[in-house]
């Protein structure tokens, strides 16, 4: 199910190799992109928080995590993302926020430490498009500005090697997750609430092309 909600580019996947630095407030380590499909096995290891072989020019190495590409190889996405530098957020603040925008989007925490607001649809619509839209409220968030919005690309072009950019999982090691969708309460969610809340916050392409805060920009 999880694969099904974050499907995006099949034919390539990021990963990522954890380096604990219990000193830092942003967690840290080392990320790649693949040069070949991610496979069913890769997602269960994220998971189950357990280490995947992944293939590079010098032989295999191990990786902890998986990231994935919104886009897919038709240029179109099910889901985007708002990556928020914001390492001690006021959730309360952070909720009012999400309310003001007129479709529901589900606040993360995301592998550094930080927030991942997602947005998810029915059906697959342009990154064009999903892009456009969500730079269009990035205002909203104020001082915790975007560090970087999902589809970060407008297009993928595999033949000429655009991979795109891609965002590192939540639910890494589900059952004691530190990527967890966030309650208003600011507690985790386990996996099956943010399933049950998938399914309630799908948004639909006429809804898209009207996304609008309420807040003051300015």
């Amino acid at each position: 199910l999880l694969l099904k909600i974050f499907n995006g580019l099949e034919e390539r996947f990021g990963y990522h190799i954890i380096k604990d630095d219990n000193n830092s407030i942003k967690k840290s380590g080392e990320s790649k992109t693949s040069h070949y499909p991610h496979t069913e096995e890769m997602w269960r290891a994220h998971l189950n928080g357990e280490k995947f072989k992944v293939n590079v020019k010098h032989g295999d190495i191990m990786a902890d995590s998986l990231g994935i590409c919104p886009i897919n190889k038709n240029s179109e996405c099910t889901w985007g993302a708002v990556d928020l530098d914001d390492y001690k957020p006021d959730y309360k603040e952070l909720f009012k926020k999400l309310e003001s925008i007129n479709v529901p989007m589900i606040p993360f925490k995301s592998k550094s430490g930080g927030i991942h607001v997602y947005i998810f649809l029915d059906k697959p619509v342009k990154a064009l498009l999903l892009r456009d839209k969500l730079h269009s409220i990035k205002n909203v968030f104020g001082s915790c500005k975007p560090d970087k919005i999902f589809p970060v690309q407008k297009y993928i072009d595999l033949d000429k090697g655009s991979a795109g950019s891609w965002i590192n999982l939540p639910y890494y090691k589900a059952e004691k997750t530190e990527r967890y969708m966030i309650k208003e309460n600011g507690e985790a969610a386990t996996i099956q609430e943010f399933f049950a809340a998938y399914e309630k916050s799908k948004v639909s392409l006429s809804q898209l092309k009207k996304l609008k805060s309420n807040i003051d920009e300015g």
